[in-house]
């Protein structure tokens, strides 16, 4: 038994050796840009698969795929989130600080590429999901839940369920609704967390997500 298997073992080991790759893609490497050729000289060396890349020149603009780009006016900038709107308009949600305040809290910014001047999403910055803690990093006095995409079943946007410590010890809830449905950002704010429920059968079904919190601490 063992010399019929042996054979055989063999002989599939070279079938696969000699097997075509699997289908796919077909990609290949870039050719070097000629010599003085500006096209690529203030952008990152390598593409985004997620469709924009940081210009290498300023990192505080956003270079998209379809040739638009994004003065962010932020460093070290991470995608949290993307919302495409009904009107097919698609916004970005991204944590960041302000290039030119180093030592700022990351905060959230709502942002959309393209002609508009309207790129920026109203209020900036927005508060991040997660915790404000004091300096001691002990006792939070803020608290918030992200969530983006079909928050409501009417509504596409960005919601904050966020709860604020007050001063005389007690806790008071808000909703923050960035309606991004209609051509223009509105916001609403409303008191208690009546919404929540729907908001968290929308994620349940899919139709929007609870971005990931962070816990920063006041310097």
């Amino acid at each position: 038994m063992a010399r019929l298997l042996f054979p055989a073992l063999l002989m599939a080991f070279a079938a696969g050796c000699g097997a075509p790759p699997p289908k796919g893609p077909h990609t290949t490497a870039p050719a070097p840009p000629a010599e003085g050729d500006s096209s690529v000289a203030g952008a990152a060396q390598a593409p985004d698969p997620k469709g924009y890349r940081v210009m290498a020149q300023n990192p505080a603009v956003l270079l998209f795929a379809t040739g638009d780009t994004l003065p962010t006016g932020l460093a070290d900038v991470r995608e949290l989130a993307r919302v495409t709107t009904p009107l097919g308009r698609v916004w970005f949600l991204f944590q960041g600080r302000p290039a030119a305040n180093p030592s700022a809290r990351q905060s959230l910014y709502v942002v959309s590429p393209g002609d508009s001047l309207d790129r920026m999403a109203l209020e900036q910055p927005w508060h991040l999901p997660g915790q404000l803690l004091d300096s001691t990093g002990q006792s939070a006095f803020y608290e918030a839940q992200v969530f983006a995409g079909q928050v409501l079943p009417d509504t596409v946007g960005v919601v904050w369920y966020d709860r604020s410590l007050m001063p005389d010890g007690q806790w008071k809830l808000n909703t923050i609704l960035l309606n991004l449905n209609g051509p223009q950002p509105d916001t609403l704010v409303f008191f208690g967390h009546d919404r929540r429920t729907a908001t968290l059968q929308q994620a349940f079904h899919g139709h929007c997500q609870i971005l990931e919190g962070t816990a920063q601490r006041l310097r």
